[in-house]
């Protein structure tokens, strides 16, 4: 199954990842797949606080925030493997500004990331069992951004409207409430996170 987690900063779409990924793997094999480059101490305060939440849930955390096919499925069996990926936003943002897109416009740089995420969370879900997938809202609101910030909103929008079109289920976080916006969760009972 692959589900894809919505919701806006703080919406506790990460809290939701989890708790769904441990209701999938149903005691089987967990692992984390971080995303987030930390940049600064702010960066590192949110990665220290999503480990201390994972803190004794089982899952084994591989770290990697640009190419996620080279990355190794720890353990046996990948194939029934719960992994959650955590999270598209900052896959897409270290894609679209590594250094090999250095010399392109902001367009093209944006139009490569999601071609390329696209086809590797694609390529990436046929290796495991389940894949849950966590990406911020940052779509809405606002109107005057430079062109590169426009380049990444338009790129990383695509890159989600083509991973909800592929995935079973789409689930939107809000306020700590998850609503179901395509597929189902039914079988796995209420999730409480």
């Amino acid at each position: 199954m692959k589900t894809l987690i919505i919701g806006g900063s703080k919406s506790g779409k990460s809290r939701f990842a989890e708790a769904l990924s441990l209701r999938l793997a149903s005691g089987g094999k967990l692992v984390y797949f971080a995303t987030m480059l930390p940049y600064d101490s702010e960066d590192r305060e949110r990665i220290a606080r999503h480990v201390a939440q994972r803190e004794g849930k089982g899952f084994v955390t591989v770290e990697c925030g640009r190419d996620i096919l080279s990355a190794p499925i720890p353990g046996e069996a990948p194939e029934e493997t719960t992994v959650l990926m955590d999270s598209l936003t900052a896959l897409f943002t270290n894609r679209m500004f590594a250094r090999d897109y250095a010399d392109e416009a902001a367009s093209e740089c944006a139009a490569r990331a999601k071609a390329e995420l696209s086809s590797d969370v694609s390529a990436y879900a046929s290796r495991v069992k389940h894949l849950v997938c966590v990406a911020d809202e940052v779509t809405r609101g606002g109107y005057d951004f430079p062109a590169s910030t426009r380049a990444w909103m338009e790129g990383f929008a695509g890159l989600i409207l083509r991973c909800a079109a592929e995935f079973d289920a789409v689930v939107e976080v809000t306020a700590g409430l998850a609503r179901v916006r395509k597929g189902t969760l039914s079988g796995l009972g209420n999730i409480v996170f």
